[in-house]
C-alpha cells in the first residue's frame, strides 16, 4: 500500500500538494487524473523518493519493489531491446551470463578434474536458473514485446535506432516484466495502437503478484478515459493541492464529481444567503433596540468560515461556433485514390463519400498511412492516382499533428481577436480560457508556447475559422481529460462535417457515425463508433483463427491420406476409415473455398484490387488441393470413388 500523511510540496510559489493525505490499499488499480501541470509526475517522484516532501511523510512498506514508467524514458542507445528489457530481472540475466562463461571455459578445459568442477558448477547454476523461471524468461519477453507491436526480429535492435514511440514501448515492456509490487505508470498508452492498448488493459487488470508475492498495486496517470473505465477500480484526482479519491472508473468519477460540485454549490449558496441575512440584520440593528442580538450575530459571523465557490477543475466556457456556411449535400468524394511517397504506396484504390453533417473516424495501426491520406485529401501532397472532389461551398479546415508554424509575433489574445473581431474582449478571454489560457497566459507570444499549448491554439483557431469540413489529425494529443471533454462537447455542436484520426477511443465512440479502418493498404468501412468497429474486428479475427485451425486440420488430414498404403494393402474396415479421412479433408477444404468466395462479394474487398488478387490466389490454391484429393481418392478406390 501507499500512505501519504499531511504532505506538502511546491515548486516556487505553486503548491503541488498542500497538507494532502491519502491511503492506496494493496492490490488497488488506481487511475490518476488532473489537469496538465497539476503535478501528477511530481507525485510519482515523491512516492519513488527521488523528491522529498517539505512537510509530512510518504510510506511504502519495506521490501516492496516499486517500478516506474516515466513519460519520456532515457534509454542507453547502444543496448539492444532484449538486453534492456531483461535488466528488469538482473539476477536471472547475470545467471545466464555466468552459465555462458562456464560453457566457454568447459569448451577450452582439458584437465579432467577442473572440467568436472566446471560441469558441477554449470549443473548447479542451471538448476537455480530453472527454479527461478529463467528458461522461459526470454519467451515472456518476446510475448510482451510482440503484444506491444515488436517483431521477433527486432529484439536485437539497438535502442538508439528506435523512434521515441518505440522507446516508450520498450520501457513499458521492461516495467511489465519486472514483477513490481507497486507499479507507477505515467501515460503508458501513449504511442500504442488499439490492439496494444487493449492488451495492456487486460494485463494490468490481472497483473501478476510482485516479487513480495502480494497483490500488485498499480497507479496509472492517464488522459485515456476508455482505458480508465476498463482498468481502474478507483480514480484519484489531483487538484488545488489536494488528492481526492472516487470509486469506480472514469465515468463513475465524472458522476460523483458532478454530484459533489452540486452539493458544494448548494452549501455555498445557503452559506452566502445566511451571511447576507446576518450582515443586513447587524447593519439595521447595531445601534437600535436589538443591539444585543446584533452584537451576538456579529460574533457568530466572525467565527463562521466563509466557503469558496466550487470550481470545476479544468472547465471553461464551452466553445460556440460562429456562422458556419452551409455546404452542399455532397461534401467530399474520393475516387480510386492511391497515396504515398514515390514508389512507397501506403493506400491504394480508396473510394469514400462524405455527406453534410457526417462525422467519420479514420483508424488504423501506427504507420499505416492515415496522416498521408489526410494530406492527400487536403491538398498538402498530390495523390499518386485517383481524384479528390470537394462539393459545392465546401470550406476545409485542417488540423495537423505538428504545430511549429503557430504564431505571428502578436500576443495570443490579439491573434484570436483578429479571427473574431466582432466579439468583445471578454468573449475572447472566455474563448482562451476554454483552452486553458487564463490570466497573463492570454498575452504570451504564441511562438514561445510549448508543443501542447500550440496544439490548443491550433484547435481554437480551427474552430473559429468558418470551415464547414474539419479534417483533424489526432486532435486530443496534448489535451488533458478536462480539455478533451470540452472539445468533444464543442464538436458535438459543430453543424458541419468531420473526418478525424484519433487513438482516443472515448473520443471516437462519442463522435463517430462511421469508422473507416486502414488495413493492409486499403480502407474498410464500419457503421457505428469504436465499440461497434472493434466488435466486428474481434468477430473477424475469431473467424480467421477458426478458419486457420480448420485449414491446419485439413493439412493434417491431407498428409494422412498421402501416407496411407495402396488399396490392395487395406482391409475393408481400414478402407472405410481412409475414405472417411478423404471426405473430412475435402469437406474442410470446400468449406474454406466457400468462405473465400463469399469474401469476394464484400464491398471492402471487391473495391480493392490488392484484396481481390489475394483472395483469387487463395481460391486457386484451395481448388487445386481439392482437385488433387479427388484424383487421389479415385485412384486409390477400387473401381473409382
Amino acid at each position: 500500500m501507499i500512505r501519504l500523511e499531511r504532505v506538502s510540496f511546491s515548486f516556487g510559489a505553486a503548491p503541488i500538494l498542500d497538507d494532502a493525505s491519502l491511503l492506496v490499499p494493496e492490490g488497488a488499480r488506481v487511475g490518476l487524473v488532473g489537469r496538465n501541470g497539476a503535478g501528477k509526475t511530481t507525485l510519482f517522484r515523491l512516492i519513488l523518493g527521488s523528491l522529498a516532501p517539505e512537510v509530512g511523510s510518504i510510506d511504502v512498506p519495506r521490501g516492496r519493489r516499486v517500478v516506474y514508467l516515466p513519460q519520456h524514458p532515457d534509454l542507453p542507445p547502444r543496448e539492444t531491446i532484449l538486453r534492456h528489457v531483461l535488466e528488469s530481472h538482473a539476477s536471472l540475466r547475470d545467471l545466464e551470463d555466468e552459465i555462458l562463461r562456464l560453457e566457454r571455459k568447459m569448451a577450452d578445459e582439458h584437465d579432467p578434474a577442473r572440467l568436472d568442477r566446471l560441469v558441477e558448477r554449470h549443473r548447479t547454476l542451471s538448476r537455480e536458473l530453472e527454479a527461478q523461471g529463467g528458461y522461459d524468461l526470454e519467451a515472456r519477453v518476446s510475448s510482451i514485446l510482440e503484444a506491444l507491436g515488436f517483431a521477433r526480429g527486432d529484439l536485437l535492435k539497438e535502442l538508439g535506432l528506435l523512434s521515441p514511440g518505440e522507446k516508450n514501448r520498450v520501457a513499458l515492456a521492461k516495467v511489465l516484466l519486472a514483477e513490481g509490487d507497486v507499479l507507477l505508470l505515467d501515460e503508458p498508452t501513449n504511442h500504442l495502437d488499439f490492439d496494444s492498448i487493449e492488451w495492456v488493459e487486460d494485463f494490468l487488470r490481472a497483473v501478476p503478484p510482485g516479487i513480495s508475492r502480494v497483490p500488485a498495486t498499480v497507479v496509472v496517470a492517464s488522459h485515456d478515459r476508455w482505458f480508465l473505465n476498463r482498468f481502474a477500480d478507483r480514480i484519484l484526482e489531483l487538484r488545488s493541492g489536494g488528492l481526492f479519491a472516487y470509486s469506480g472508473g472514469y465515468d463513475a468519477f465524472v458522476r460523483q464529481r458532478a454530484e459533489e460540485l452540486e452539493r458544494q454549490e448548494k452549501e455555498y449558496v445557503l452559506r452566502e444567503r445566511q451571511i447576507a441575512k446576518d450582515e443586513e440584520f447587524i447593519r439595521r440593528n447595531f445601534a437600535a433596540q436589538k443591539a444585543r442580538q446584533a452584537k451576538s450575530r456579529e460574533k457568530r459571523l466572525a467565527r463562521l468560515e466563509r466557503l469558496s465557490r466550487p470550481q470545476r477543475e479544468g472547465d471553461g466556457p464551452a466553445i460556440r461556433f460562429g456562422d458556419v456556411p452551409r455546404a452542399g449535400d455532397d461534401v467530399l468524394r474520393v475516387e480510386g485514390l492511391s497515396c504515398g511517397y514515390g514508389k512507397d504506396v501506403l493506400l491504394s484504390d480508396v473510394w469514400l463519400e462524405l455527406e453534410r453533417g457526417e462525422r467519420v473516424a479514420l483508424v488504423g495501426a501506427n504507420g499505416s498511412g492515415k496522416t498521408t491520406f489526410l494530406k492527400c485529401l487536403t491538398g498538402h501532397i498530390a495523390p499518386l492516382e485517383g481524384t479528390v472532389r470537394r462539393g459545392q461551398r465546401t470550406i476545409t479546415g485542417y488540423y495537423e499533428q505538428e504545430h511549429s508554424h503557430i504564431g505571428t509575433g502578436k500576443p495570443l489574445f490579439d491573434e484570436i481577436h483578429d479571427l473574431v473581431p466582432q466579439r468583445s474582449n471578454q468573449d475572447v478571454r472566455d474563448l482562451l480560457a476554454a483552452f486553458l489560457f487564463r490570466g497573463d497566459d492570454a498575452f504570451r507570444d504564441a511562438r514561445d508556447l510549448s508543443g501542447g499549448e500550440k496544439a490548443r491554439v491550433a484547435l481554437l483557431r480551427l474552430l473559429l475559422s468558418g470551415a464547414n469540413l474539419l479534417v483533424l489529425d489526432e486532435p486530443t494529443n496534448h489535451l488533458d481529460v478536462y480539455a478533451r471533454a470540452a472539445l468533444e462537447e464543442s464538436l458535438l455542436e459543430f453543424p458541419g462535417t468531420m473526418l478525424f484520426v484519433s487513438h482516443d477511443r472515448y473520443f471516437v465512440d462519442r463522435l463517430a457515425d462511421r469508422v473507416f479502418a486502414v488495413h493492409e493498404g486499403s480502407l474498410r468501412e464500419f457503421l457505428g463508433g469504436y465499440e461497434e468497429w472493434r466488435s466486428v474486428v474481434r468477430e473477424r479475427r475469431a473467424a480467421a483463427a477458426s478458419a486457420e485451425a480448420r485449414a491446419r486440420e485439413a493439412r493434417v488430414l491431407e498428409a494422412r491420406v498421402r501416407e496411407a498404403s495402396g488399396p490392395s494393402a487395406l482391409s475393408p474396415a481400414r478402407r472405410r476409415k481412409e475414405e472417411e479421412r478423404f471426405i473430412e479433408a475435402i469437406t474442410a477444404l470446400e468449406d474454406d473455398l466457400r468462405r473465400k468466395r463469399e469474401e469476394c462479394g464484400l464491398e471492402a474487398n471487391y473495391r480493392s484490387p490488392e484484396a481481390m488478387r489475394r483472395l483469387k490466389a487463395e481460391i486457386s490454391d484451395l481448388e487445386a488441393r481439392v482437385e488433387g484429393l479427388y484424383r487421389r481418392w479415385e485412384a486409390e478406390s477400387p473401381g473409382g470413388a
